[in-house]
């Protein structure tokens, strides 16, 4: 079953060249679809993101989901 938010902004992007990742490397390291990887890398509002996918971010990144969402 998966889980949606919506309407939420998410500071990926930030975190991405804090690590100096790419969104190819973080599709990588996380094992998502590129397409996905670099909609996600965008920071600002985004529609929806799955449980899944947020769980995956917060692996990778080693961070809670407060420290993706705003």
């Amino acid at each position: 079953m998966a889980y949606y938010w919506s309407m939420l902004r998410l500071r990926v992007g930030e975190l991405l060249e804090k690590r100096g990742w790419t969104a190819y490397r973080l599709a990588q390291e996380t094992g998502l679809p590129l397409e996905t990887a670099y909609r996600l890398a965008k920071d600002g509002e985004v529609k929806r993101v799955e449980g899944r996918n947020l769980e995956l971010l917060c692996e990778v990144f080693d961070v809670q989901p407060g420290a993706l969402v705003e």
